[in-house]
């Protein structure tokens, strides 16, 4: 029997879902819809390195193809499967679920692998669409986001997000084996972090960012721009200390936009530090991984299909890019991962140093 969680549910619903409405809906940053409509010709996916593609008849029929095999699915059967995915969604929150009409009809007989497409990367599905600009079929990919479950995350926490900081005491060239104890010291463990944090700059120490330490993620960022580590440094250095109350990426760039902790020229009052985070986190929806090497070309050269709490799927394309930059900017927050598995968070002497290596991942706000 095939599960899976909500997430992995939401991606075949969502793809279902745009065939059955032959159609997709550009949304403005409160992902209300613009008005704006593309119409659909067809859309595939990857499954576990098999390309099935969903093909769409002027009567609303689809076909299902693979390989050498075909299935024709009317659109009254397309609208009862939406129906189901989303029923039993809404009633499975925890855990994964089957759906097991959903599995013998339509799965099954489609030859479908999985419920999610291949990780390999962040484009969930690829869809044609009608580009009324040009009239001609274009065949873009996008990532799948829902809000019917948990939060999703837009960047991913790893070791090789790690960021690293030198504790620099003013007055000590080498601070003690029982500094660095109390560094640690602190408790509460939901937020140790910004207790150790605490203890640091209470005791007149400051952190100075060193480097990203892996090569690979620090190249990347610098390849979006070559100030971007030291402005994500930053970042993280407001969210765990300076603005210990804040995580929203909005909120956390109009403090460095008011502390302009790099010294960036504000005579014309030019925003640096939101400019360049946009670009981060689009390139981040669009391609960029920390872990890969990246050469700025877009693995999803669409945007987002979104699934709605009220199961409406509404987009962001490159279309409309400043609109999908300001959600991204406008919906997402830093996370705090698990510092044992990315091996984070505490002070610790190296040679006559100290330092302390800060991490994060970005989630979507529901």
């Amino acid at each position: 029997m095939l599960k899976g969680n909500v997430g992995e549910w939401s991606e075949l619903y969502a793809v279902l879902k745009t065939l059955h409405d032959a159609a997709l809906y550009p949304a403005w940053p409160n992902l209300e819809k613009t008005g704006e409509e593309y119409k659909v010709v067809k859309a595939s996916r990857n499954e576990k390195g098999e390309k099935t593609t969903y093909r769409i008849y002027p009567d609303g029929d689809i076909s299902i193809e693979k390989d050498n095999s075909k299935v024709l699915l009317s659109k009254t059967q397309l609208s009862s499967y939406v129906e189901t995915i989303l029923s039993s969604i809404l009633k499975n929150k925890k855990g994964t679920f089957s759906v097991p009409s959903v599995e013998e009809e339509l799965l099954k007989k489609g030859h479908t692998l999985s419920l999610a497409s291949s990780s390999d990367s962040k484009s969930d599905v690829n869809i044609e669409i009608i580009d009324h600009r040009s009239a001609k079929g274009v065949e873009i990919g996008f990532s799948i986001k829902s809000q019917l479950g948990s939060p999703s995350t837009l960047v991913n926490a790893s070791k090789k997000t790690n960021f690293k900081f030198k504790i620099s005491h003013p007055n000590q060239t080498n601070l003690t084996d029982n500094d660095i104890d109390y560094f640690n010291s602190a408790e509460l463990e939901k937020s140790k972090i910004k207790g150790i944090i605490d203890n640091i700059y209470n005791s007149n120490s400051k952190l100075i960012y060193v480097r990203d330490i892996d090569s690979i993620f620090h190249n990347n960022l610098t390849l979006i721009d070559s100030r971007l580590p030291e402005i994500l440094s930053e970042l993280l250095k407001a969210n765990y200390y300076e603005c210990s109350e804040m995580n929203k990426i909005d909120e956390l760039t109009e403090y460095l936009e008011k502390t302009n902790p790099l010294n960036f020229p504000q005579s014309n009052k030019h925003r640096f530090y939101e400019y360049k985070i946009k670009k981060y986190l689009l390139e981040s929806a669009l391609g960029m991984m920390p872990s890969k090497v990246w050469d700025g070309n877009l693995s999803t050269d669409g945007g987002y299909l979104i699934v709605k709490r009220d199961g409406n799927v509404i987009c962001f394309f490159l279309y409309n890019r400043n609109d999908f930059e300001e959600y991204l900017f406008r919906n997402t927050k830093i996370d705090t991962p698990s510092t044992k598995r990315h091996d984070f968070g505490s002070a610790y002497k190296e040679g006559n140093d100290s330092f302390i290596n800060l991490n994060y991942q970005i989630r979507f706000i529901r």
